[in-house]
């Protein structure tokens, strides 16, 4: 028996698919159409996706916690940062997957099969999906499954790396309803290291030690210095709950040009992280909402799909300054942090800014390194 052709197949079903397929959900663009969800994992691996938004939002009913408060602390400083305006919040992947799910299992037009894509070919007009096991068919791929590494070439590439322990203690310090966006009291090292501290309860709390650099450190190193972070607070009798850690790149790499006219690449295979700060979830929100609407107005030639703006600028120019000068970036997020409007400059990372919101932001940045980047940059990318 011949397979279908699918109007729609998502190869991988991390964050980027969930939300591409939620949106096209609550949009209609599922009526009518076969959809399938090829997913090699049975068992998602946990991971923890935050950001910061006004008031309530769309995923508030699947939030582990949220926090009214989050505060920058430098070496002489400390401001609060969300001014009563944001909310600062977390979701686990488990939990946005398990309400993708039960909403699929609504929608007999919508399959998913436990098979990893190995291999695609656009030919113009279908793309042909290759498993182990199948050959599927479809108009449109959503693909988050990279074909192979990409040759970053000379593209800066900063990682954001870290290790994190959700303990349990009853000497915690934290309040419950403040986070801590960054920490940056403690040792730099050469590089640009801080503490993320995010209280779920006057007992339990995440303590995550965090780098923007271009190489790793060891294990052992994270631990340690997490360890005297919490001596330091005078936090000494705790248990370790459970860990996390990962490494996610910073880069302004154009994964965009591997897209199609009908294959589309999301998640960290189409760059969809936010290069400038390793946030995830906020940028998959907005492309999946500019993707539905591409949907809507049938522009579903995907080498359009992305454009370069200002931003991308932007992101360029702080990867090129922390890649090649990594130590300043206590004092790069301390100037940002203190001298700019808080709110602005979260709204800003989110590309949530007009150019006069941003131009006290960039006037706030230190200047010479990043005009030095600039004129790297320029050549860099031969603009």
């Amino acid at each position: 028996m011949d397979q279908p052709v699918y109007d729609y197949i998502f190869s991988g079903f991390g964050l980027a698919g969930c939300l591409v397929l939620d949106a096209m959900i609550e949009a209609g663009c599922h009526d009518g159409k076969q959809i399938l969800i090829l997913d090699a994992e049975t068992h998602p691996t946990e991971k923890t996706w935050c950001y910061w938004e006004n008031g309530e939002g769309q995923y508030d009913a699947l939030l582990s916690a949220s926090w009214k408060k989050g505060w920058f602390i430098g070496t002489h400083q400390k401001k609060e940062c969300l001014q009563s305006q944001l909310v600062y919040k977390s979701i686990a992947s488990v939990s946005l997957k398990n309400h993708l799910l039960e909403k699929i299992s609504r929608h007999e037009n919508i399959q998913l099969k436990i098979e990893t894509a190995s291999d695609f070919l656009d030919d113009g007009i279908l793309v042909r999906v290759t498993t182990k096991t199948n050959t599927y068919t479809t108009r449109k791929l959503f693909n988050s499954i990279p074909k192979t590494k990409p040759e970053l070439g000379n593209t800066p590439l900063l990682l954001q790396h870290f290790e994190g322990w959700f303990i349990k203690s009853a000497q915690l310090p934290f309040l419950k309803d403040e986070m801590i966006l960054m920490d940056f009291s403690v040792a730099q090292k050469g590089n640009t290291r801080f503490m993320y501290v995010l209280p779920f309860s006057n007992t339990q709390a995440l303590i995550e030690y965090t780098l923007f650099s271009p190489n790793l450190i060891g294990k052992e190193e994270y631990e340690n210095e997490i360890r005297a972070y919490l001596t330091k607070l005078g936090v000494t009798d705790y248990t370790i709950e459970k860990t996390e850690s990962g490494v996610i790149p910073m880069t302004v790499y154009p994964f965009w040009k591997a897209n199609t006219k009908n294959v589309l690449n999301m998640g960290t295979a189409g760059g969809w992280t936010k290069p400038a700060t390793g946030y995830t979830f906020t940028s998959a929100v907005q492309r999946a909402q500019k993707l539905v609407a591409c949907i809507q107005n049938e522009q579903t030639d995907f080498t359009r799909f992305f454009k370069p703006d200002r931003f991308l600028w932007y992101d360029r120019l702080l990867i090129e300054v922390l890649y090649y000068n990594n130590a300043i970036g206590q004092k790069l997020f301390t100037a940002l942090f203190t001298r700019a409007n808080t709110v602005q400059v979260l709204r800003f990372l989110q590309q949530k800014t007009n150019f006069l919101q941003e131009l006290p932001i960039l006037l706030a940045c230190p200047k010479l390194p990043f005009l030095k980047a600039a004129f790297r940059s320029m050549r860099r990318y031969k603009i």
